[in-house]
C-alpha cells in the first residue's frame, strides 16, 4: 500500500505508548446471526447455459483508483486492451483514456498534489521487480523515474507538498520489505526503515500534515502480530504506538487533517478485528465499533468531520459512514455483495462530497462505483463485464489461481468453467522457488513442509486435480519470482 545512508548508524527507538479505553459508545454487535453453511441453497434456473469462454475473455479486471487533486478524472489500472495498464476516466462517467501503453503490467497510480503527473509501479516480464514511472497527466511519455534491476520499488504515496514520495522497498533477494523515500527532484531512493528481521514487512499508511513524518504498519510475514508506527523522515526514527504483549494485530488506514488522530483497526478488544481512534497525543484508544463480525478501518474525510470504515456481515462487505463529533454512523445504500472502500490516498473525493467504491457480487465482477453523499445514491462508473454471468464460474490469480484449483479439484460439480492464472499447484515445490518473503509467509501459514508434511500435501491442489471435470483454462507467465511454470505444467 504506500511507502544517503543516514540510517547506518542509527538504533531504532521505540516508546511504548499507553492505549486508554474511551470515548463515545462503541457500536453494538448486529443480531444477526452466524448462517450454517449447510443451510444454503442457490435457486434453481432451468435456462441457465455453460458460460461462453467468449464471455470470460471479455470480463475485465479493474484496480488500484487515485483521484486527481481536482476531483474530476480518476485514475487506475485495468486490462480493457488485454494487458493491465494505466488508464484514466472522468469521475461524472464516460469511456477511459489510456495513459500507458506497454506489454508490462501498470499498478498503483498516484496522482502528484499539483495534478501534473501521475506515478506508478511497472515490471518487466511478470518478473515483480518492479520500477517506478511518471507519465503527465495530461499524457505522454512515460519517465523511469528508478531504474533498478535488483530492487523492486511498489506502492508510491506523494508528501503533502509533493517533494518526495513514500514507496515500499524490497531487493530480490530479500525477504523483509521496507519502506524507501524517493526524492521528485534528484530521483534519489534511501531506505528508511532497514528492517533487520527477515520476517517482517513495513506497509505505509499516511504521512503527517506537515510531511515530517510518515505513519506505517509493521507486520509479520502471517500477519498475526503488527504494531503502528511513527517514523520521522529526516533521521528514520521509530516510535511504536500501540506496543502490546503476545501477538496482537494493530493496524492504521488514515490520519486526521489535524493530525492529532489516527484510525486504526485491531483485534485486541475480542480477537476479532474492529476499529478504533487513536489520539496521538495520549495514546487513548477510542473504540468505533464492538463487534463479532470482522470490521476494517477506512479514511477520514478532508475536512476531518466524517470517517468511514467496513463490515463484514455473513460473507457481505458493506460501508459505513460515521461522523466524528456526535458518533452517529450510517450504512450507506450499496448494492448487496462485497462493498469496499477504493482509492489511494483516499476514497473520498477532494472536496469530501462523493465516496469512491469497488463492488462485485456474485454475478458481476469487480467494479468502481462513485457514491454521490449528498443525494445518497451510487453510480456505476467501470463496467467489466459484458452481462451478469448467472452460471457458475470460476477464476483467480496466484492465490485466486490456488482457490480455482483447489474449487474444481474438490467440488468438481459446482463449477462451470476455470481460468487459473498462476497459480498454486502443489506448496512442497513452491517453497522451493517462491521469492524469499512469500517462504516465510508459506512457513507462518502451514508450517515447515517436512514436520508438517500431510498439512502441504492435503492443502496442494495436485492431489485433487485430477477430480476436476469442469473445462479449465491455465495462463502462466513464462518468468516471475512466485509461480514458476513446471508447476502448473505438472
Amino acid at each position: 500500500m504506500h511507502r544517503t545512508g543516514v540510517l547506518c548508524g542509527l538504533a531504532c527507538i521505540l516508546l511504548p505508548v499507553t492505549l486508554v479505553e474511551g470515548g463515545p459508545p462503541a457500536i453494538p454487535a448486529p443480531e444477526h446471526p452466524v448462517t450454517a453453511p449447510q443451510s444454503i441453497t442457490s435457486p434453481v434456473n432451468p435456462s441457465a447455459r455453460p458460460i461462453p469462454i467468449e464471455d470470460l475473455f471479455h470480463t475485465k479486471t479493474v484496480a488500484g483508483p487515485t483521484w486527481s487533486p481536482d476531483g474530476k478524472w480518476i485514475a487506475f489500472t485495468t486490462n480493457i486492451t488485454g494487458r493491465l495498464n494505466l488508464w484514466k476516466v472522468p469521475s461524472e462517467g464516460g469511456w477511459p483514456i489510456q495513459m500507458g501503453v506497454s506489454d508490462d503490467r501498470q499498478l498503483a497510480p498516484a496522482w502528484s498534489p499539483d495534478g501534473k503527473w501521475i506515478v506508478y509501479q511497472q515490471d518487466k516480464g511478470g518478473n515483480e521487480i518492479y520500477d517506478l514511472f511518471a507519465v503527465p497527466s495530461d499524457g505522454g511519455e512515460p519517465v523511469n523515474l528508478t531504474r533498478t534491476d535488483v530492487i523492486s520499488e511498489t506502492s508510491p504515496h506523494w508528501s503533502p507538498r509533493g517533494e518526495v514520495l513514500a514507496i515500499g522497498y524490497k531487493p530480490r533477494t530479500a525477504s523483509a520489505v521496507d519502506l524507501g523515500l524517493l526524492d521528485w527532484s534528484t530521483r534519489r531512493v534511501r531506505n528508511l526503515t532497514q528492517e533487520k528481521t527477515p520476517d517482517h514487512v513495513w506497509n505505509f499508511v499516511a504521512w503527517s500534515p506537515d510531511g515530517k513524518s510518515m505513519y506505517a504498519v509493521r507486520a509479520n510475514a502471517g500477519f498475526t502480530d503488527a504494531d503502528v508506527y511513527r517514523i520521522d523522515v529526516q533521521s528514520g526514527d521509530q516510535k511504536s504506538l500501540t506496543a502490546h504483549q503476545g501477538e496482537v494485530v494493530y493496524t492504521a488506514s488514515s490520519a486526521s487533517p489535524d493530525g492529532k488522530t489516527l484510525l486504526i483497526g485491531s483485534n485486541k478488544k475480542n480477537g476479532v478485528p474492529n476499529v478504533a481512534l487513536l489520539d496521538l497525543a495520549t495514546g487513548r484508544k477510542s473504540w468505533v465499533t464492538d463487534l463479532k463480525w470482522e470490521a476494517q478501518s477506512g479514511d477520514f474525510s478532508p475536512d476531518g468531520k466524517w470517517f468511514t470504515y467496513q463490515v463484514n456481515i455473513d460473507g457481505r462487505l458493506s460501508v459505513y459512514l460515521r461522523n466524528t463529533a456526535s458518533g452517529h454512523a450510517e450504512r450507506l445504500a450499496l448494492p448487496e455483495g462485497l462493498n469496499g472502500l477504493a482509492g489511494t490516498p483516499s476514497a473520498f473525493s477532494p472536496d469530501g462530497g462523493r465516496l469512491l467504491i469497488s463492488h462485485q457480487s456474485s454475478n458481476r465482477p469487480a467494479d468502481f462505483w462513485i457514491y454521490d453523499r449528498q443525494t445518497g445514491k451510487p453510480k456505476q462508473l467501470t463496467f467489466s463485464a459484458l452481462a451478469s454471468l448467472n452460471p457458475i464460474g470460476i477464476t483467480g490469480g496466484s492465490y485466486g489461481g490456488f482457490m480455482t484449483l483447489m474449487g474444481i479439484g474438490k467440488t468438481p460439480d459446482v463449477w462451470a468453467a476455470g481460468v487459473e492464472m498462476f497459480g498454486i499447484i502443489n506448496w512442497f515445490s513452491m517453497l522451493q522457488h517462491e521469492d524469499p518473503l512469500l517462504q516465510q509467509y508459506q512457513k507462518s501459514l502451514l508450517g515447515d513442509p517436512v514436520k508438517a508434511h500431510e498439512v502441504c500435501e492435503n492443502c496442494s491442489p495436485l492431489k485433487y486435480i485430477r477430480q476436476a471435470t469442469a473445462p479449465l483454462l491455465v495462463l502462466q507467465a513464462r518468468t516471475t519470482s512466485v509461480c514458476r511454470k513446471k508447476r502448473p505444467s505438472r
